[in-house]
């Protein structure tokens, strides 16, 4: 059976509404075995929002794959997106990718 991580998971509030503009933080971070003893995926998730309606969420995906031997390929994408982009992006805009071998 596959292994897997949750965590860390967080949840917080910024400021007290009444007296001055708050904010909610959020993070989750999940990772999973997969295939073998030593490969993993993984998505981490955060999410930031204001009492003005303005946000910014971020995401991304992992792996480490073990392919022969000692032979591993790293994976890691992540994308943002926030209120001040006017339309949606091609998916490569506010983007990263990285692969190692």
């Amino acid at each position: 059976m596959a292994q897997g991580d949750i965590g860390p998971a967080a949840r917080l509030v910024a400021g007290d509404p009444a007296i001055l503009p708050s904010e909610n933080f959020g993070v989750l971070r999940l990772r999973r075995q997969i295939i073998n003893p030593y490969t993993y995926a993984g998505i981490l998730l955060t999410s930031r929002m204001d009492t003005d309606g303005g946000y910014n969420r971020a995401y991304g995906l992992d792996g480490i794959f073990r392919l022969f031997g000692d032979d591993y390929l790293t994976v890691n994408w992540a994308q943002t997106f926030d209120r001040e982009q006017a339309k949606p992006d091609p998916v490569l805009n506010h983007a990263m990718l990285r692969l190692n071998w």
